[in-house]
């Protein structure tokens, strides 16, 4: 978003009423209107220049990263400074317009205002004879740096409505005719203009290539060529040049030139300098508000979703969102959206403690593969599990792996059966049979006869700590307790809601 700024002055030209010029020409209106200063042949009894009334917007704006255009616009011909500095000693343009470069801070620049001094105006050759329709003129390589303050067509072949042109040549002179060009730049274009003085101010450099059209009425008021006339004292030619088109309804297009034939005769009043005693001096402060360019990450799991510019998206992708600010500059905010896999269900090692005392102490819950997940369920606290806490009946206990990406599994499962070992006489489960009680070394426990029932045996010592468990148990389980302490241990077979429970003393 580009923004042109266009800095508003109103300048002015006030002269004394009583104005004397030399007989020569005094009839003509360009010299009436505008007093030749410097000039033997034409002066002007006290002019003076009554300053300039300022009305310029000092303060604008412009987003960061953005260049500005400052446009310096006049009522009247005036020399022009652009600086970064009070005193113009940085001088960054010299013309009406000056496009910063790319702005990211507050800067001020100034423009400095001189009136001109030193203005002439091009004599023509007197008028010979009158052509019609399409529109000619003349070119000429300029002598000196100058400004071209107003055109003046005479009206020997018309006094009707004014039509004028101004053109730069960008690669010299206009080809001979019938080869013609386009390439040049338009400076100024008046068609069908009332006023007999047209003001302007164009600026040219010594070395330009300048063409200038013009008529009255489409009535071209002829003069041999190629002729001369002067610049600031210094002669130049004046060669034939046109276009195949009436100046009042086309633009400059086509252009050629000629080295014979006649010319367009249009006068042009010109300033050579400026007087530095009227320099005026404005700073111009230009706020240069931010602009944002944002890059969020997002990652979710699959299967989630995420805000993203006010709605939910679950796949993954680059998401854009251009506003303005309150400022009116550009920001970008962009989401990048990575969708992570779910891990598959880790492996929860075989709980050997699957059936435990409720009187037992906390014990250590096994690591799951892979590392890096956690443990619930009734009586899971951490990676440890409280019998007491959780109560007796059968417990499921879940192992969740959580990825380094915070995606989790499907939790794998084991189930632990907490019994109340206090009551170890109230069996609901008959056929089972251990001996010897006491024993010295070995101990067998015998299955009830022909059973079809899931049997799962425990062996707990008097703390409540199993020491020993079976699943699946059939026929005779012999067991060596010569490892183990002296003292009280607790048998215990189990199927579903039924038990069977026995003391046993090793010796």
């Amino acid at each position: 978003m580009k923004k042109l700024f266009t800095l508003l002055v109103s300048t002015g030209f006030v002269f004394a009423q009583t104005l004397s010029f030399a007989q020569t020409n005094s009839d003509d209106p360009i010299y009436n209107n505008y007093p030749v200063v410097g000039k033997s042949e034409y002066s002007a009894i006290s002019p003076y220049y009554n300053g300039m009334n300022k009305a310029i917007d000092s303060n604008l704006y412009s987003c960061a990263g953005e260049t500005v255009l400052l446009t310096y616009t006049s009522t009247n011909c005036t020399g022009y400074i652009w600086s970064s500095d009070s005193s113009g000693s940085n001088v960054l343009a010299n013309n009406t317009d000056y496009t910063t470069a790319p702005l990211f801070n507050d800067t001020t620049y100034y423009i400095t205002t001189y009136n001109p001094v030193g203005s002439g105006i091009t004599p023509m050759p007197a008028h010979s004879t009158t052509y019609s329709g399409n529109v000619r003129g003349y070119w000429f390589q300029a002598p000196i740096d100058f400004t071209i303050t107003a055109f003046y067509v005479p009206t020997e072949a018309s006094t009707g409505n004014t039509n004028v042109a101004c053109v730069r040549f960008n690669s010299g002179a206009p080809p001979l005719f019938s080869t013609t060009t386009n390439d040049f730049t338009l400076l100024g274009l008046w068609q069908n203009e009332t006023m007999d003085t047209i003001e302007t101010c164009i600026m040219v450099n010594a070395g330009d290539y300048i063409g200038i059209l013009g008529n009255r009425n489409d009535q071209n008021s002829y003069a041999p060529a190629p002729n001369n006339t002067t610049i600031d004292g210094n002669s130049v030619t004046i060669t034939r040049m046109g276009m195949q088109f009436p100046l009042s309804t086309t633009p400059p297009q086509d252009l050629w030139q000629e080295s014979g034939g006649s010319v367009s005769r249009v006068k042009f009043l010109y300033s050579t300098g400026v007087d530095p005693l009227s320099a005026n001096v404005t700073p111009v402060n230009v706020t240069v508000y931010p602009t944002y360019d944002v890059t969020i990450n997002e990652n979710i799991c699959q299967g989630d979703s995420v805000m993203v510019h006010g709605s939910y998206v679950s796949s993954a992708g680059t998401y854009v969102d251009s506003s303005q600010t309150v400022n009116g500059c550009d920001s970008t905010t962009t989401v990048d959206v990575v969708v992570n896999s779910i891990p598959g269900t880790p492996t929860l090692d075989s709980f050997a403690q699957d059936a435990i005392c409720m009187q037992g102490g906390v014990i250590a819950l096994p690591n799951g593969t892979p590392s890096g997940g956690y443990y619930s369920g009734s009586g899971v606290a951490g990676t440890n599990f409280d019998p007491s806490a959780a109560g007796t009946g059968t417990h499921i206990i879940t192992y969740t792996y959580v990825d380094t990406n915070s995606c989790e599994s499907a939790p794998d499962s084991t189930t632990i059966t907490v019994f109340d070992c206090a009551s170890v006489d109230e069996n609901t489960l008959s056929g089972v049979q251990v001996y010897p009680n006491p024993t010295e070394n070995t101990l067998f426990i015998q299955m009830p006869a022909d059973s079809d029932e899931n049997l799962n045996v425990a062996i707990f010592d008097a703390t409540g700590k199993q020491v020993s468990f079976w699943t699946n148990a059939k026929g005779i389980i012999t067991f060596d307790m010569t490892s183990l302490s002296n003292g009280l241990y607790i048998v215990q077979v189990s199927s579903g809601q039924k038990q069977a429970r026995f003391k046993v003393t090793k010796k």
